[in-house]
């Protein structure tokens, strides 16, 4: 029948390289060739080791090459880039090595890259050294810089030694990332270092990104797009950002690797942040550079509970030449929001220094005019256009009908960082602000970026810096809301929960000196310190790298310490009150004192007496945790949960206290909030019989 004759004719099976749905179908490969092996596993040496390169396809021909390039071959399998793999190739210094393995008939493998660090190698590096092994004398334009700088390294150092009996251990002291690519697509004509200004998937190559972790930890290798990163440090610094965009067309789409800890495990997308403004790199830092100030404004926002940008450290190679001490980051762009609180990136609406970055910007104009709507109305009306600005009813509880636009105390705590830090870069620039569109939005929420001409960098002026005036830029619905009664006592509340009670931005006021003994006497130096813990080993191959970049000495690790110790010494201990007196003077806070609690929260005994000290008035407290002492408007809340404060109050249970002062002329402290978790009452142990 022609049934049995469709059976048994020969049926001939085979594989495309690319699906071409409703399209003819390409050319047909008889099998797929066994991925490349190596004998050994990419890591750092000290001993000549033999590399042997197997791929389990019979007489599957195998090139490799050690120059960052990838191995290609034409039709017939000639090789027109690399070298034909015959035996273990032996290798005793720095070395990128790509392979792939190819066979007629067949598709070949991706390639494979692997990386040899030998330290002996890359402590030896200079300008001449990079010149002979054929890198180019300029970058398009620019002068190029390559390799360790001998006043720091020697032969001949300055500085008796010091460093080059650390460099080895610098070099170890955090992860190294070794990127690996076509030294054409980088440095050549048309590279994307060559031309640091070109942006956009026309400026994108191809490259490998390996993780590689000093105690032999599992890291990483992927096959990513490569492009520069940044904005003014494209043309003032010769260290640039750089951004790995993962994406199926390379291999994998997603970088499936847990880099920051904890949490989100999953990334389109990492910038490789080089620490412009508060690096070496750049000469209107001077001498001030502390590598550390973008990651505690990214930090001390996570600290305040709100999003932000995670981060890390690594030593980046370059086509195995050494090329930096450079910051990971998250992107806070729609891949990231989708993949920390939902939905997919195309639901964000994103924001970026007044441009859209993804979606459309519709919404974030509505949410401009719904916050000039709430000091526009009358001002029976404007709490009503409050809520309705946050998707609320009047009455402040959620309705179901309309979107959310801004998260107010997201909001509130980001202006907060910003006018505490000093950020002088801001608020026109360096800003991200995202919303999930539709009725499960929480709103647009802001998240710190770039934030390195803060915190006292170079000119020693933001001690003093006053930015509550700022009314642009990401601080336009601030600068509106700031004229609305209930928007300032807000205001004030995140002031206190955040500067008080040992909050992110806390500061004891008695003793505010920073002493790694007691951090919790100055909470945001504390902060500092520990990120500059993780710098401080890793600076010495800065210096070495990038110190003498903008001057002839080199900087070092001295100047480094020298200005960590100003940050943490002096301008934490100084910018708590300085901070305090301009949001006083704004109308932002109280002249008067807020309800001060004999113990800011935290483990008590059974018992424990809770007293109260405020400024001349009355205070009023709750226990439930959930009841706000005062109503909208400026009345005391009638509720049967208000107290009014006579005298120490005893907690026999865990409890949330929530006070705040009124004055005699009716005005209202900051809102005053601590957890207490109470111990059970002891029997019978060797004190109590």
């Amino acid at each position: 029948t022609s049934g049995s004759a469709a059976l048994s004719d020969p049926i001939v099976y085979g594989y495309f390289e690319e699906p071409t749905p409703g399209s003819p179908n390409g050319a047909a490969f008889v099998g797929v060739v066994a991925d490349t092996k190596f004998s050994v596993d990419r890591g750092f040496f000290s001993d000549p080791i033999s590399v042997a390169i197997s791929s389990e396809t019979p007489e599957a021909m195998i090139v490799y090459t050690l120059d960052g390039s990838t191995p290609l071959v034409d039709a017939q399998l000639n090789v027109s880039n690399g070298f034909v793999y015959g035996a273990p190739l032996s290798i005793s210094n720095t070395t990128t090595l790509r392979a792939a393995a190819f066979k007629q008939g067949y598709l070949s493998t991706n390639v494979d890259s692997q990386t040899y660090l030998f330290l002996d190698d890359v402590i030896q590096q200079t300008r001449e050294s990079t010149l002979a092994d054929g890198f180019p004398a300029t970058w398009g334009s620019r002068s190029s810089d390559y390799g360790l700088d001998p006043d720091v390294v020697g032969p001949n150092d300055r500085f008796g030694g010091l460093y080059v009996n650390q460099i080895k251990d610098s070099l170890l002291a955090v992860p190294s990332l070794s990127i690996t690519i076509d030294n054409a697509d980088f440095f050549g004509p048309s590279g994307i270092y060559a031309n640091p200004t070109g942006q956009g998937i026309g400026w994108e190559r191809a490259a490998s990104a390996e993780l590689i972790y000093p105690d032999g930890a599992q890291g990483f290798q992927i096959d990513a797009g490569l492009r520069i990163a940044g904005a003014a440090s494209r043309v003032l610094s010769l260290k640039n950002g750089l951004r790995l965009l993962f994406k199926d067309e390379y291999g994998d789409a997603k970088l499936n690797y847990a880099w920051f800890g904890d949490g989100v495990d999953q990334f389109d997308t990492i910038v490789l942040r080089p620490h412009f403004n508060d690096g070496w790199g750049w000469d209107g830092a001077l001498g001030d550079p502390a590598y550390v100030r973008d990651q505690w404004f990214r930090d001390t926002q996570a600290a305040m509970g709100n999003p932000s940008s995670r981060g890390s450290l690594v030593h980046l190679y370059v086509n195995g030449l050494y090329w930096g001490l450079y910051n990971p980051s998250e992107r806070p762009d729609a891949s990231y929001w989708a993949e920390h609180f939902g939905g997919d990136k195309s639901q964000y609406d994103v924001m970026v220094a007044d441009s859209v970055h993804d979606g459309d910007g519709a919404a974030y104009s509505t949410m401009i005019s719904l916050a000039q709507a709430v000091v526009s109305a009358a001002p029976a009306d404007r709490f009503a256009a409050y809520q309705r600005l946050q998707g609320n009813l009047p009455d402040g509880t959620q309705d179901p009908l309309q979107d959310d636009y801004l998260d107010v105390v997201n909001y509130i705590d980001y202006m907060i960082l910003n006018h505490y830090g000093g950020n002088n870069d801001w608020p026109d620039r360096n800003w991200y602000a995202a919303r999930l569109r539709g009725s499960e939005s929480d709103g647009f929420r802001f998240v710190a970026w770039d934030s390195e001409i803060a915190l006292d960098l170079s000119d020693r002026t933001s001690l003093f810096e006053n930015n509550l005036g700022k009314n642009s830029g990401a601080a336009q619905a601030y600068g509106i809301l700031r004229n609305y009664d209930e928007f300032r006592l807000q205001f004030a509340d995140r002031i206190h929960a955040h500067l008080f009670n040992e909050g992110a931005l806390y500061v004891d006021p008695s003793d505010p000196q920073y002493d790694p003994a007691h951090p919790q006497s100055n909470i945001p130096a504390a902060r500092l310190a520990e990120l500059a813990d993780k710098v401080s080993e890793a600076i010495v191959a800065e210096s070495a790298r990038w110190g003498d970049a903008k001057v002839s000495r080199p900087l070092t690790y001295a100047n480094w310490q020298a200005e960590i110790n100003w940050l943490t010494r002096v301008y934490f201990n100084s910018r708590h009150n300085t901070f305090l007196n301009q949001l006083r003077g704004d109308g932002l806070y109280t002249t008067f004192r807020a309800p001060e609690f004999s113990q800011p929260g935290g483990t008590v005994p059974q018992g424990y007496e809770l007293s109260m000290l405020a400024s001349p008035g009355t205070i009023y407290y709750t226990l439930d945790g959930e009841t706000d002492p005062r109503v909208i408007g400026g009345e005391v809340n009638p509720s049967d949960a208000v107290r009014v404060y006579n005298g120490a109050i005893p907690l026999t249970g865990d409890v949330i206290v929530r006070a705040r002062l009124r004055t005699d002329s009716g005005q209202w402290s900051g809102l005053v909030e601590a957890s207490f978790s109470v111990l059970p009452q002891t029997q019978g142990d060797y004190d109590r019989n």
